[in-house]
């Protein structure tokens, strides 16, 4: 297992010249970004009440496991027991877990908030799914080592370090360390819905994030991720052209509005 150091911070703990990700990037995005009863530091549409008219709303936005139980955790079957138990609850995960059998799926429950404690602490091996759930939150962990040696594409397994899909909603991914899983590194798709990922750092792989189930998929149009990319913060800072490849379906035509552009691909290339 290759030793992860997992970041509490983007001013300490980040390596130089490396990739990462933050929200809110768009002025468009500043209005959604007001934290009403969030938790602190949420921003982009997490942070929002969503539409009540599809299902999809909870006031004052994303809250997690806010107000429910705490456990600590530093074992898979500890780490499943809790997964196992309804919220609203916290789940601090003290160290790395590593997951066995390799890939094994482990879904996260709606209402929680699972949370790294400090430095180094992770879900490695797994496959950690959010299907379907609303008011979650993932925050300050390592996650991957899921790759299976001979299969770059991810073809034999799709084993993603984080998948987000069925229709979720009020999703704050933040502070994490996503690197060397089987397919993508965190993928969302299937009409998934009010959903930020903020500060997080992506390395060592040859797929980043699928945001939107596939390029002929039209129900993923409209949906709301918050997703932007940030160079990095060194004197010697690559343009962000460098840094990314977006892939867009051939039949959209130049100068759609993102909003209507359903599948959003991004590979690391420098």
């Amino acid at each position: 297992m290759r030793p992860v150091a997992r970041l509490n911070s983007p001013e300490n703990c980040f390596p130089e010249n490396s990739v990462f990700l933050f929200a809110a990037g768009f002025m468009a995005f500043l209005f959604a970004g007001a934290c009403w009863g969030a938790a602190p530091g949420c921003i982009g549409f997490a942070a929002v009440d969503g539409d009540n008219s599809i299902g999809m709303s909870i006031f004052g936005g994303t809250t997690g496991g806010n107000g429910g139980t705490t456990v600590t955790v530093s074992t898979q079957s500890a780490l499943e027991a809790a997964l196992g138990q309804a919220g609203p609850q916290v789940i601090q995960v003290q160290g790395l877990i590593t997951i066995s059998p390799l890939g094994k799926t482990e879904d996260i429950p709606s209402n929680t908030t699972l949370i790294g404690t400090g430095c180094n602490s992770g879900i490695l091996n797994g496959h950690l799914v959010l299907d379907g759930v609303s008011n979650v939150i993932v925050q300050d962990l390592s996650i991957g080592d899921s790759y299976v040696p001979g299969d770059p594409a991810g073809s034999c397994c799709n084993w993603d370090g984080l998948t987000i899909w069925h229709s979720p909603h009020h999703i704050w991914i933040d502070h994490c360390d996503f690197s060397h899983t089987n397919d993508g590194l965190c993928d969302i798709t299937d009409q998934a819905n009010y959903v930020t990922v903020s500060w997080c750092h992506f390395h060592d792989h040859n797929k980043v994030s699928l945001v939107g189930s596939s390029d002929s998929t039209t129900v993923d149009a409209n949906y709301l991720t918050t997703w932007c990319w940030a160079p990095p913060t060194s004197a010697s800072a690559w343009p962000i052209s460098s840094i990314i490849t977006t892939a867009m379906s051939a039949s959209i035509a130049p100068g759609t509005p993102w909003r209507e552009r359903w599948c959003w691909r991004t590979i690391i290339t420098a």
